[in-house]
């Protein structure tokens, strides 16, 4: 029983990680540096951010951070940029799109679809405490 809600709970947290991410930034030019709390470190590129990250240009660099709804913001030098869960341009989308909260009722479902089919399962044998 213990191992089939293991399986349930590891299905959960790949179907939420999603959520976590806020944003890509993309490099356009120059150095742009990302920090999850534990310094600043260089981008090459683009890399995923989370909500609470911070994005600075250095002089004659530049990035763009873009969320799931599309919402574009420039990083220019002299400016800290932090990546938010709702998308700034007002669009209402959350981490992870869907601000009608359709993803989360999705995972509702599985979660208990996934709760019910171990609880059936489970009846088949003797049980031990």
């Amino acid at each position: 029983m213990r191992s089939r809600l293991a399986l349930v709970a590891s299905i959960v947290l790949v179907l939420t990680v999603e959520h976590v991410l806020a944003a890509t930034v993309h490099v356009t030019g120059g150095q742009v540096f990302l920090s999850h709390g534990e310094g600043y470190r260089r981008l090459s590129g683009s890399a995923q951010a989370r909500p609470g990250d911070r994005v600075v240009a250095n002089p004659g660099g530049s990035g763009q951070i873009v969320y799931p709804d599309g919402c574009k913001v420039e990083v220019l030098p002299g400016t800290v940029a932090i990546i938010t869960k709702q998308s700034p341009c007002g669009g209402g989308a959350t981490v992870g799109g869907g601000g009608d909260g359709s993803t989360y009722a999705i995972g509702a479902v599985i979660v208990g679809g996934g709760v019910g089919a171990a609880a059936l399962l489970g009846k088949d044998g003797p049980s031990s405490p």
